[in-house]
């Protein structure tokens, strides 16, 4: 799996409320995987430390470990004790969501969104000027938020291709029904989906014939494919250009 987790809560909807707790990675195959569940009373300092200290004692800690969520302080102070060697982000999608309702500039939010997904230091500083001058009451919001919270080119650790929470939250929405039952049904939902999940997909494994996973040996072979059709140009000694043969037979 990508030592990415992504951390969230749910209301429950039967007789006795609570909250759902998850945490929640990707495998190879860049499928969700599920790593813990838990039901709390409402979103606390406590509730979230109990819940990520028993996620501590599954998977300890580690330089190499980066989780996203929103930015509940719960979450954010949880984190901080228990996981200080880990690296936390912030949610794209949660930070884009707060500019729309407090800023509406659509300008502001493009370019914020450009910002938060450069892997180029020079391009985010760019875009971030241009933010400036667009509102600069968006730009002051993001700064308070921290840059390296949420940008990945300022980032220190690695996210591969998660920006954003919907792991966890498309498990939630997966459970949006079964969050009405009874605490001890709901538990024994989770439980059988989960043993449904984990049996195909191990069954599709041991089948797997290929290096890589089916995903991403689709994903090579369909980059590899409009590779080929670039050329490489000389410039100087050093340097060269790289685009699209104006020779479409070739």
């Amino acid at each position: 799996m990508r030592l990415v987790i992504c951390v969230d809560g749910s209301h429950l909807k039967g007789p006795y409320k609570g909250t759902l707790l998850q945490a929640t990675a990707e495998d190879a195959n860049k499928q969700i995987y599920p790593l813990a569940w838990g039901i709390v009373d409402p979103e606390t300092n406590r509730s979230w430390m109990w819940f990520l200290s028993n996620l501590k004692d599954l998977i300890g800690d580690s330089d190499e470990l980066v989780f996203v969520s929103d930015r509940k302080n719960s979450i954010e102070n949880a984190i901080a004790h228990l996981f200080p060697r880990a690296h936390h982000r912030c949610c794209v999608w949660y930070m884009e969501k707060n500019l729309i309702q407090r800023y509406d500039n659509a300008s502001s939010i493009f370019l914020f969104k450009r910002a938060a997904r450069t892997y180029r230091t020079e391009e985010f500083e760019r875009l971030m000027r241009q933010l400036c001058r667009v509102s600069a009451r968006a730009y002051g919001y993001l700064e308070r938020a921290g840059f390296p919270f949420w940008s990945l080119a300022l980032f220190v650790g690695q996210r591969y291709n998660i920006l954003t929470n919907n792991n966890a939250k498309s498990l939630n929405s997966m459970l949006r029904h079964a969050r009405s039952l009874l605490i001890t049904c709901l538990v024994e939902h989770i439980r059988h989906t989960m043993q449904k999940w984990l049996y195909e997909r191990r069954a599709s494994a041991t089948a797997c014939s290929t290096v890589l996973s089916p995903t991403m040996e689709n994903e090579l072979r369909t980059t590899f494919k409009a590779g080929s059709r670039l050329r490489a140009h000389g410039l100087t000694n050093n340097l060269r250009q790289v685009g699209i043969s104006n020779d479409m037979t070739s």
